[in-house]
């Protein structure tokens, strides 16, 4: 499997049960390059989003939780190969949830490959991922 896309529709399921707590197909989806998920995301921590080139996370809401949660840039210092990057995350609910703790302040993640990044994001963090990273051949911000 090289692509997948994981949409949870309806609006009755509350902002702390948008999270999957475990990873993808018990985390054996090694040839798994591009994930496209919407209103949905699995916890910001190592070993959930390992080697993508694609990802895409939109109308996720900012409320979503879970316990294994440690910080967005754990994503991408697991896909150093990203070409694309979207997150899109929908503020219906205040959280710090996608910068839950510090994750190595002064670490920079290089992207050597990223060339197309878009963020449609609250100031703060937009400002929390774009401080971490490192990427010579963006293209489309």
């Amino acid at each position: 499997l090289e692509r997948l896309t994981v949409r949870v529709n309806g609006s009755h399921f509350g902002a702390n049960n948008r999270v999957l707590e475990a990873p993808l197909f018990n985390g054996q989806a090694q040839r798994l390059q591009h994930l496209n998920l919407e209103m949905v995301r699995m916890p910001w921590n190592t070993g959930f989003y390992v080697n993508l080139s694609t990802l895409r996370i939109v109308k996720c809401p900012t409320g979503a939780y879970s316990t294994r949660d440690r910080d967005i840039r754990c994503v991408l210092n697991d896909s150093p190969n990203l070409l694309s990057l979207e997150l899109s995350l929908d503020e219906s609910s205040q959280s710090d949830g996608l910068l839950s703790t510090p994750y190595g302040r002064s670490q920079r993640i290089v992207l050597k490959l990223l060339h197309t990044l878009k963020l449609k994001l609250p100031v703060r963090y937009a400002h929390h991922i774009l401080s971490a990273i490192v990427a010579d051949s963006l293209n489309i911000i």
